[in-house]
């Protein structure tokens, strides 16, 4: 390889970072000449020796130069070439110089690298601030929709105890039914009971709630045909009730927009219902 081709590969080698002995090394030539090519210098071609330390000087000034001398015969002997004082002192600085840009270079990069950290983390932060303004939202319209559930359920409990207090009081004149609407009468109870705890679907309300209409009318009806008084009949208030509650039952369907929902009976009403033997 050409001396030209040489220094551009040597000059090459250092912007990348590579030290003055591992280009030397690299290259096989000596680290002064690496040195004087990367800063446009000419080779040294006269020897130059240490001057002769004199008697008076000082005793510290002594080892330092016995020092120097030191390191001259060291580089010597490690690259097999001749260095004078200046050149020695001019490449250490330079390769001080060079691993000073190097850890500058390193400590952009880490400054760069702990910004992007920093932006990252603020980007999540962010992010996690969106996440929770949303659970709050939503909690709140699950507190409110609980609201409009107790607000539903305490109206139904005033008016089931209004209607239980309205059997207690046809109890006191009550007519008996024929055996086959007593037998009906019965069934509309157990199938309401029935319901409670259980998991069912809108389509089974209906079919309750229409089966409950149909004994009504059955019981209106023969009530009518015997000349009765529908109040003498505490049977068909509690089946008006059933048939009120299972309304209520259609509503709560629509308003929480489920397929499917479980129904607890703790009202006196229906506590009234299954304190009785309907079985």
């Amino acid at each position: 390889m050409l001396k030209q081709d040489l220094k551009e590969k040597a000059i090459q080698l250092s912007d990348n970072g590579i030290s003055y002995g591992k280009i030397a090394e690299q290259l096989g030539v000596g680290k002064t000449t690496v040195y004087n090519w990367i800063n446009s210098t000419t080779e040294i071609n006269e020897e130059k020796t240490v001057p002769e330390r004199q008697t008076n000087v000082p005793n510290s000034f002594k080892n330092d130069l016995n020092e120097l001398g030191d390191y001259k015969e060291e580089l010597q002997n490690e690259y097999e070439i001749e260095n004078d004082v200046s050149s020695l002192v001019a490449l250490k600085k330079a390769e001080m110089d060079h691993e000073l840009k190097m850890e500058r270079i390193e400590l952009e990069r880490e400054r760069m690298l702990f910004e992007q950290k920093q932006v990252a983390e603020l980007k999540k932060t962010e992010q996690l601030a969106l996440q929770l303004e949303k659970a709050k939202v939503e909690l709140e319209q699950e507190r409110k929709k609980m609201e409009r559930v107790n607000i539903a359920i305490n109206q139904m409990e005033q008016k089931n105890k209004v209607q239980f207090n309205k059997i207690d009081v046809n109890s006191s004149k009550k007519k008996e039914l024929d055996d086959n609407l007593q037998t009906v009468y019965t069934n509309q109870i157990k199938s309401y009971l029935e319901l409670e705890g259980r998991e069912v679907t809108i389509e089974k309300i209906d079919f309750v709630l229409g089966e409950v209409k149909l004994a009504l009318k059955n019981i209106k009806h023969w009530i009518k045909e015997t000349r009765g008084k529908i109040t003498d009949y505490p049977e068909f208030s509690t089946l008006k009730q059933i048939k009120d509650s299972l309304i209520e039952m259609v509503y709560e369907f629509d308003d929480s927009g489920e397929d499917i929902l479980v129904f607890d009976f703790d009202s006196e009403f229906e506590l009234k219902l299954k304190s009785d033997d309907h079985d």
